[in-house]
């Protein structure tokens, strides 16, 4: 496939459109049984955690391992499906690696906002839990549709809260609407994103002033590559992605297709054929340097079935004054 660098000046459309295309086929084939070799038995789509899960038996009736480098849910990897190998964090993780920050940030009471689905309500549980442990008093906890648009009702109960932080988890053009709203309505609560997913550099263009001081937890820090664990490897990707004139706020999403990629390159180099049992096997003894630190599998989930998490990193970054910095 050539590469048009007029086209691909705003390329989360394109992955938008590959996703879907490669998805219908995938979907043909796998119901179908047609053509599943051709992918060495994988399908390196991040879709929702509803969307994997609709998946997970067909991978197991048919035995095609799937990587899986966008999805939070716990279940995706304890639910006993050995052909699951997921490189994102799950929300425990993700809790877990911020526990060491309530005390700098002194944390007394939180209150939570999350998109109704998997991926909200696993963040906001997985954070209530590790909040309490540590002896945080827990607020408010408002859920939203995916697809609202107005949190007015939400942000009046937390701001009556009186709580001193906020944890949102939701996509970044809910969390650019919340952060409006939410200098509106004068809430003073500290506003924490989870999930990775949320690109300051997106909600610095589109949220402007009402950014300001909110802090988000990313699985890369490209305005830093310094940071991470392999910054030759992060440098090099930001520096080619750069060049090619692609927009900054997709960075801190396109690193998972770049990490994803190369660890099932590396799995079929090891299985030396393209066949979904060999791949399969290779991958638990799969090493890759990624830009979100090193790959690697452990288990998860049901003994005899289980399925293969990465363990990556994740960091807290803050806007300041239209700008990332660390935190």
């Amino acid at each position: 496939m050539t590469e048009s660098r007029t086209t691909m000046r705003a390329p989360e459309k394109w992955i938008a459109v590959l996703r879907m295309v490669v998805g219908a086929w995938f979907f043909k084939s796998i119901f179908t049984k047609i053509g599943i070799g051709l992918l060495g038995g994988f399908i390196p789509v991040p879709v929702a955690t509803a969307r994997w899960q609709a998946v997970m038996p067909k991978l197991m009736e048919y035995q095609v391992p799937m990587l899986v480098e966008t999805s939070s849910s716990g279940k995706i990897t304890t639910s006993g499906n050995p052909y699951i190998f997921r490189i994102s964090p799950t929300s425990e993780m993700e809790a877990k690696a911020f526990a060491p920050m309530v005390k700098k940030f002194n944390i007394k009471k939180a209150d939570f906002l999350a998109t109704n689905n998997d991926f909200g309500l696993g963040a906001s549980q997985e954070f209530q839990k590790m909040l309490k442990e540590q002896g945080v008093q827990i607020g408010a906890a408002e859920t939203m549709d995916p697809k609202a648009t107005d949190f007015s009702a939400q942000l009046a109960k937390i701001k009556a809260s009186g709580a001193d932080t906020l944890f949102v988890t939701t996509a970044v053009e809910q969390a650019t609407l919340i952060l409006r709203q939410a200098k509106e309505q004068q809430v003073k609560a500290r506003i924490i994103t989870t999930g990775g997913s949320v690109s300051p550099d997106q909600l610095i263009a589109q949220a402007g002033a009402a950014a300001d001081g909110s802090y988000h937890l990313v699985f890369f820090t490209p305005w830093f590559p310094d940071a991470v664990k392999n910054p030759d490897i992060a440098k090099k990707f930001v520096g080619e992605w750069t060049a090619r004139k692609y927009e900054a706020g997709g960075l801190t999403e396109g690193f998972r297709g770049w990490d994803g990629i190369h660890t099932i390159v590396a799995a079929i180099k090891a299985a030396g054929k393209a066949e979904p049992a060999a791949i399969q096997k290779a991958m638990w003894n799969v090493k890759v340097k990624g830009i979100n630190g090193d790959i690697a599998f452990i288990k998860q989930g049901p003994a005899g079935k289980e399925s293969a998490q990465n363990v990556p990193s994740v960091y807290v970054v803050r806007i300041d004054n239209g700008k990332v910095v660390r935190n």
